[in-house]
């Protein structure tokens, strides 16, 4: 009953909210296009902050975060394993922390953007939308980059390379996808697909507008809601944990990063295979031996 009535809460406020209070703010863009979007960020993130209110306070999830901490300043990138259909919901409160909250662009499908409220403010708060059409998804992708950089002094863009979530039906794929290429198979993540995330990193770079790549693992010790209705039904997960490597820009290769990104992969599926190896629910953490680390719970 409670994640029905937080779904429920969430989808009126940002359905109100985007009809009756970001709609009207494009008419400064007539004036000032740089104070307009500052603005539309602003209650974009005030909407999320709604979000994080509902999952921490209501529903009493924590989030373990691990790893490198967040950076502020600068133009960033990062990249998720897509463990569920709304992992980056749950990351909301980290970034909130962090204070970049209202920095962050989502790469999403573009289906979710005729979504009434939730893909109306995803538009205005600058989502990119793809439609797994490598032509148009291109030409999207350099538009938004450019327009970030003419308005936005510093932002970040979530990224999931993965494509999708981590289902049963989606693993086939991604075992099939292994074999074929002579890739190893997986237990904990997707194949990422690279073209996309090659793209954006070439564009960023060239236009001197990226500083880091942070790559985010997420797992869950306990319970794993796969989609919304296993919210409403069940509500949020108990913990999200969260591990953070931070990779400088100049650390990258030039030019194609896709070795790079499916090391990163491997790297992935050996914390996760750790992670999950621990049979205590409540023991389960990432390990690290980095020597800049965080860890805290909130």
């Amino acid at each position: 009953m409670r994640g029905l009535i937080s779904v429920v809460y969430l989808f009126v406020t940002c359905l109100y909210g985007s009809v009756f209070i970001i709609a009207p703010t494009f008419v400064c863009s007539l004036f000032s296009p740089k104070y307009s979007n500052k603005l539309i960020n602003i209650l974009v993130a005030a909407w999320k902050m709604q979000v994080v209110i509902c999952l921490e306070m209501f529903h009493g999830m924590k989030v373990v975060v691990s790893g490198d901490c967040y950076e502020t300043e600068g133009n960033a990138m990062i990249l998720m394993n897509h463990r569920t259909r709304l992992d980056w919901i749950y990351l909301f409160g980290y970034l909130f922390r962090g204070k970049i909250l209202h920095k962050q662009k989502i790469v999403l499908k573009s289906q979710i953007k005729w979504i009434p409220g939730v893909g109306w403010s995803m538009q205005a708060g600058g989502g990119i939308f793809l439609d797994r059409s490598w032509d148009s998804d291109q030409t999207n992708i350099v538009k938004m980059l450019d327009h970030f950089n003419m308005l936005e002094s510093n932002y970040n863009i979530l990224f999931f390379p993965e494509g999708t979530d981590f289902s049963e039906q989606n693993k086939i794929k991604s075992d099939k996808f292994a074999t074929k290429a002579g890739l190893p198979r997986y237990e904990h993540v997707l194949h990422p697909r690279v073209v996309g995330l090659n793209c954006i990193v070439d564009h960023m770079r060239k236009s001197n507008s990226i500083d880091a790549i942070y790559d985010i693992t997420v797992a869950y010790s306990h319970d794993i809601p796969q989609s919304e209705s296993d919210i409403i039904m069940r509500g949020p997960p108990k913990v999200v944990h969260y591990h953070i490597r931070r990779y400088p820009i100049s650390e990258l290769p030039v030019g194609d990063v896709s070795s790079w990104c499916r090391n990163v992969w491997q790297h992935k599926e050996n914390l996760l295979h750790e992670f999950y190896n621990e049979l205590n629910l409540s023991c389960r953490q990432f390990e690290t031996n980095m020597k800049k680390n965080q860890m805290f719970l909130f």
